[in-house]
């Protein structure tokens, strides 16, 4: 199974990479201000804890359930939404462009911060698990 699972948190650590970058670019040329870092930030919050929510309403859950729907739920579908937001040229969906691109690199970045409440999710949960 980690044969499946390194790719898949690799492809989402690729993406967290691109969109630091992306982001320390826009913050030089002054593109991106507070209140987008602010919304970006409250956005993976939520999501993670829509994770979690959702890990709580479940009686049994996959061992390694975590290892594919965070990187989903926090990396690749921001980052699709992000790629579609910036392909309308419309400045509502630039500014939810922007959002996401924020909530991708924070994502990583709280990831890597919090990697072994990330790794032990569902034992800090109290979640009974499956093999």
């Amino acid at each position: 199974m980690e044969l499946i699972i390194i790719p898949f948190l690799f492809g989402a650590f690729i993406l967290g990479v691109f969109s630091i970058v992306k982001i320390i670019r826009e913050l030089k040329s002054k593109k991106i201000e507070v209140k987008e870092i602010l919304l970006g930030g409250l956005t993976s919050i939520a999501i993670f804890g829509a994770i979690c929510l959702s890990y709580l309403c479940q009686e049994k859950v996959w061992v390694l359930s975590h290892g594919f729907i965070v990187p989903i739920f926090m990396f690749y579908l921001p980052f699709m939404l992000y790629l579609i937001a910036t392909v309308i040229k419309k400045n509502s969906f630039n500014y939810i462009s922007k959002i996401m691109m924020i909530s991708v690199g924070i994502s990583l970045v709280l990831l890597i911060i919090f990697n072994d409440y990330y790794i032990n999710l569902i034992d800090y949960l109290g979640v009974s698990k499956y093999y």
